[in-house]
């Protein structure tokens, strides 16, 4: 890909994330709030200040003055949160209090920052690439939650999220297709689409955000796709040992529009035009999740085509750590959710205790023989966990 093509790309992202922050400042003072969650707006602060000082002391360049002016835009909306964030909290969070936790946020935040960067160090930017693509991904996460907490999109509007979707996209292209960076960024996502969509099975959900995964795995079992085990294909502290080299249909970007539009045309003749958006965007957002966590493995179009992922496979605590973020942020959205069959606790607490118990021990249980093994097991786990949760769902507290 010709340099002029990633200086573009890098000049896109940041006048969209530019206007992301424009946007935000501006609907914080209008509509006196903060528009963004203060855990995103403290890793963020974090990220710019470090990497926009540490690259216009090294190596200046558009990408280091871009976000050197992300960092002072950041600077306005945190002072927005200091100003009306109080209001937002219940009557017994004092003033004091209120300032206290933000700090301590913040400190955390730049911790967190420098602990990315002891692990992963500041060759080729790596530590700045892990966490950058993780905290996007808590940062739609915290978005979402803002939106239910508010109750609506007070603080937010059409223009952060579009702005921010191409802010992201960007880089991702950057980083992903055209350097093939080793790494980037659910079940969690079925809980949202649920709390969404609360006349859909949580078990159909289950089965939308995995319709990727079962088709690769039927594809495996008729030889259409194919994946190699190879203990150690991952390095450092390997989350699996799966050489995913040929899945151009399950798991390719086209074949991922094409499949969440197949599956949002079924949804749209068996139910609304509500259900079949969000069971499309629920089959959609397994390809979002797996650039994170996959190796460079996902095709753009075919096979030849180039492949994106960013390898957080390769970091086993990481990436359960991703896993179960993305779990928790849809366990807790989807509890607060009113539902047409709400759970009880007890069996709420069970089940959210399996899915953890299921995610935490993943990355240690014993490595199927071959890719036929691997395929059938995939497949009859992810039948029993649509069959349980729409089994469950079923019941009424």
């Amino acid at each position: 890909m010709p340099p002029s093509t990633s200086l573009f790309l890098t000049a896109l992202s940041g006048v969209a994330w530019t206007i992301v922050y424009i946007a935000s400042i501006r609907i914080g003072f209008k509509q006196q709030t903060y528009a963004m969650p203060i855990a995103a707006l403290g890793l963020n602060i974090a990220w710019e200040w470090i990497y926009s000082i540490h690259d216009l002391v090294t190596a200046p360049g558009p990408q280091g003055y871009v976000n050197l002016v992300w960092a002072m835009a950041d600077v306005v909306i945190l002072y927005t949160f200091f100003r009306y964030g109080r209001a937002e909290l219940p009557a017994f969070v004092s003033r004091p209090v209120f300032i206290a936790w933000g700090v301590a946020i913040l400190a955390a935040s730049v911790a967190i920052q420098l602990l990315f960067i002891g692990e992963f160090g500041l060759v080729d930017m790596r530590a700045a690439q892990y966490s950058a693509f993780l905290q996007n991904l808590l940062m739609s996460g915290l978005f979402i939650a803002m939106f239910v907490a508010r109750r609506g999109a007070r603080g937010q509007s059409l223009t952060i999220g579009f702005a921010k979707w191409i802010g992201t996209l960007a880089p991702t292209l950057v980083f992903g297709a055209i350097r093939h960076s080793p790494f980037i960024l659910g079940m969690g996502v079925s809980f949202v689409a649920k709390r969404c969509i609360p006349r859909t099975s949580l078990g159909s959900l289950f089965l939308a955000v995995q319709l990727l995964d079962v088709l690769f795995g039927i594809f495996v079992l008729a030889g259409v796709e194919k994946l190699r085990i190879v203990p150690g294909y991952t390095e450092y502290n390997a989350y699996n040992a799966y050489d995913l080299y040929y899945m151009p249909y399950s798991h390719s970007l086209v074949g991922a529009v094409g499949w969440s539009v197949a599956a949002g045309l079924v949804a749209l003749a068996l139910a609304r035009r509500r259900t079949a958006i969000w069971i499309a965007a629920a089959v959609f957002s397994h390809f979002i999740l797996d650039v994170p966590m996959h190796t460079p493995d996902l095709p753009i179009l075919g096979d030849d085509s180039p492949k994106i992922g960013l390898g957080l496979w390769q970091h086993r605590n990481l990436a359960l750590a991703a896993e179960l973020v993305a779990l928790g942020v849809g366990l807790w959205i989807w509890r607060r959710a009113t539902t047409v069959t709400p759970w009880n606790r007890a069996r709420a607490a069970t089940f959210a205790g399996l899915l953890i118990a299921l995610t935490v021990a993943t990355p240690f249980l014993p490595t199927p023989r071959d890719g036929i093994q691997f395929a059938q097991q995939a497949l009859a786990g992810y039948v029993v966990l649509a069959v349980l949760a729409g089994w469950l769902d079923r019941f009424r507290a």
